[in-house]
Order: structure tokens, then sequence, then C-alpha cells
């Protein structure tokens, strides 16, 4: 089975390299955060996000975007392994989710709303025993 969801997992994925390619490149400024044996809460109220790297190893990362400002599409990339992260989304935000997933999960409870002219925040997630929930 995991095989199998690795082969069909490249397949899919290679229709949004070049799309995510260009996000990548386009996104210089993004944050880093890590939680090794701790936790992290980062809440970005009226502050300027241009994409993420979330690292938990045996710890806790919450991340609030909420109140965050959001101006054209931007990647996160979470990673949990014996950890946990929580995403925080507004509500007009698209979320759009890659999710790699060995004995944990990742839970989306975020609502698309599929406007036109809609943001987009792309989430690619790796969890090894560990969980991560976007809401």
């Amino acid at each position: 089975v995991m095989g199998l969801s690795i082969v069909f997992k490249n397949i899919f994925q290679k229709q949004n390299d070049h799309q995510m390619n260009d996000i990548y490149q386009n996104s210089k400024n993004t944050s880093e955060y890590n939680a090794i044996f701790g936790g992290k809460n980062i809440q970005l109220d009226n502050q300027h996000f241009q994409g993420a790297t979330l690292n938990s190893i045996f710890g806790s990362i919450e991340l609030d975007l909420r109140q965050a400002y959001i101006d054209k599409d931007v990647i996160i990339d979470a990673t949990a392994i014996f950890g946990g992260i929580e995403i925080k989304v507004p509500e007009h935000i698209h979320v759009q989710l890659n999710a790699t997933s060995i004995f944990g999960g990742v839970d989306n409870d975020h609502k698309n709303t599929h406007t036109q002219q809609e943001i987009t925040l792309y989430i690619n997630t790796n969890c090894i025993f560990g969980g991560i929930d976007i809401e």
C-alpha cells in the first residue's frame, strides 16, 4: 500500500510541479519554525505572510494565520515526526493539500469557498507517527 501511494503520488504531483516551482521562486522570504521536544505558538496578526516551513519532532506547533495578510498564493511545507502541527487558515483562503502519512494523519477541516479570484495556500505535509490539523 505504501509503495502504491508513493507511485501514484508522484504521477499526480508532476502535474502541479510547474505551478509550485513558480510559487517557490517567488517566495523568497519564507519563515522556518522548528519545535523539537517542545512547543511553539505562532500568531501572525497583521503581518505579511509569504510561506513557511514547519518541523515538529516530538513537539507541537500552532500556526495561526487568521489575522495575517496573505495577498498571493503561498506554500507551507509541514513535517510532523512523533509530533503535531495545527494550522489555522482564514476563511477566504483556498487550501490545496498534498499529504504523505506513515502511521500518522492529516485532518483538513477548512472549508473552501470556491470563488474565482481566490488566493490558494498550498500545504505539503509529511507525517510519521504524527498529526497535522488544518482549520
